[in-house]
């Protein structure tokens, strides 16, 4: 397959391995420096992030709202997300691309949608502002249209002065989608943004076998049974800053 365009700092490499997607970008894990646009971007990441009663899954994944503060997440040096049932709810396609772009989502041929849950767009946008590194670890059976959704997927408003998409959240960071175990994904993710395998290191995954899996190479792993959301973020932010 051909490699998903990047923006123009961004240098990319896209490697194919068997059922393996790799994207080895130019990785450093820091600081950036404030860049155009960012004080306008955070002032309107403060309006859209909502932070969400757990409480029911109806309420998990309520929509925006304008009045909800920002609540930035520390203490994670990285977060590691899965993709279908976490991110969001992936349907059945009976025909996929050309895809389309609407404010519901990303539309298929066919006229299905998918779209990101509410609450796992106000926890990346939680990330964005807070400038954590988001990586991705997924065993998607369709590996480049994942790729293509996360291009497409708008995390900002509609209307927002700056459009920042899934992928953008992501930016330089490691993406592994194959099959396998997870431990085999994150200790790859950990060795090329060179981060040892500790409790900073947070994974987001609605499957409880493979967040006990990656609780057991000493990461903390968060189970996102019906997907990610800033209340889940915050939890796992809370547990990563425990000594």
């Amino acid at each position: 397959g051909g490699g998903v365009a990047g923006s123009s700092s961004t240098s990319i490499g896209l490697r194919n391995v068997g059922d393996e997607i790799a994207i080895r970008p130019h990785w450093v894990v820091g600081r950036s420096h404030a860049k155009r646009g960012d004080c306008k971007m955070l002032s309107l990441l403060a309006q859209q992030a909502a932070l969400v009663s757990p409480a029911t899954s109806s309420t998990r994944h309520a929509p925006l709202t304008a009045s909800a503060s920002l609540e930035l997440p520390t203490g994670i040096a990285l977060a590691v997300v899965d993709l279908d049932f976490t991110l969001w709810h992936r349907p059945r396609f009976r025909r996929g691309p050309p895809w389309s772009v609407t404010s519901d989502g990303v539309v298929a041929a066919d006229g299905t949608v998918l779209a990101l849950y509410p609450g796992a767009r106000s926890a990346l946008l939680s990330l964005h502002a807070a400038r954590v590194p988001v990586a991705v670890c997924s065993r998607t059976h369709r590996p480049q249209w994942a790729l293509e959704w996360l291009q497409m997927l708008r995390v900002s408003d509609d209307d927002a002065e700056v459009a920042l998409t899934a992928r953008d959240v992501i930016g330089g960071a490691p993406i592994v989608i194959r099959d396998g175990s997870k431990r085999t994904h994150l200790r790859e993710i950990c060795r090329r943004v060179d981060l040892p395998l500790d409790r900073k290191i947070v994974f987001f995954d609605d499957k409880l076998a493979d967040c006990r899996e990656a609780e057991e190479l000493g990461v903390t792993a968060v189970h996102c049974e019906d997907g990610l959301t800033v209340p889940l973020l915050l939890d796992g932010a809370r547990r990563a800053a425990l000594e």
